[in-house]
């Protein structure tokens, strides 16, 4: 059983996800898709892909937002010991945790002035387990490779926000990483030895998982409602156009950049 204290920094954790969350497309698609804009449900499939099994919490212990911006995601975890946001001070716009020396310029300070995101995040708070706040952060690929160095870069920032948020005390948080795509996932070759060792493994999949679809990173195919095509001039300088089918990138196309 957590502490009284975890379920409270937990749920305000939650709540501030919600609070921070300005993205226009995913508050006009909660309202077009949702029955109650306040409780997005997310479905019953990707439900058993993430949740390790149980039942869906109710809509005040959930998250779920589209194209969630890297500093909103810091600034929620930052502030879990914050009763009141306006009565906080304002931060110090540094890190917490020890900045390895490789970092770049752009990482130094948490709170950046880009629009760095992940495509969707989840969160929910279970009781249940020993580390009851569970974050899922998903990257989707449609029919364009992984390993590209937008993700070089995502891993990095996470990685410090992760760092930075055990430096805070906060260690009952769950993180895990997963990719979507209706085409194949990506092949450990595809990603440089060692690229996902030491402060990166987190993002690693479990062993077995590794062994059977030859992914170093969580994937989980990505269900296409119809087939798509591809709207395209036919070359820069045409003044025609043309449609071709769409096709998932496969594990021989995996490592393009995306």
């Amino acid at each position: 059983m957590n502490n009284p204290d975890t379920e409270t920094r937990a749920r305000r954790i939650i709540e501030r996800l919600k609070m921070f969350n300005r993205k226009e497309r995913d508050h006009l698609m909660k309202f077009a898709l949702c029955e109650n804009q306040e409780a997005p449900r997310i479905s019953t499939a990707l439900w058993k892909k993430i949740s390790n099994g149980g039942k869906r919490p109710n809509p005040d212990a959930m998250f779920v937002g589209m194209d969630y911006h890297l500093n909103w995601l810091y600034a929620a975890l930052a502030t879990a010991e914050d009763d009141d946001l306006t009565s906080m001070d304002d931060p110090s716009n540094k890190w917490k945790c020890v900045l390895p020396p490789q970092t770049s310029k752009k990482d130094s300070n948490p709170i950046q002035d880009n629009q760095e995101d992940v495509d969707l995040l989840i969160a929910w708070f279970d009781q249940r387990w020993a580390m009851p706040l569970r974050l899922i952060l998903v990257e989707a690929k449609l029919d364009s490779g992984w390993g590209s160095k937008q993700f070089k870069s995502k891993k990095e920032r996470l990685t410090l926000i992760r760092e930075d948020t055990e430096s805070r005390g906060l260690k009952f948080i769950d993180w895990r990483f997963l990719l979507m795509s209706p085409g194949s996932a990506p092949m450990v070759k595809k990603f440089k030895t060692g690229s996902l060792d030491g402060r990166y493994s987190w993002l690693r999949a479990p062993k077995e998982e590794v062994k059977e679809s030859q992914s170093p990173v969580r994937h989980v195919k990505l269900p296409l409602a119809n087939d798509l095509w591809r709207v395209k001039r036919v070359s820069k300088s045409s003044k025609n156009w043309t449609v071709i089918p769409s096709k998932p990138a496969t594990k021989k196309k995996a490592g393009s950049k995306g």
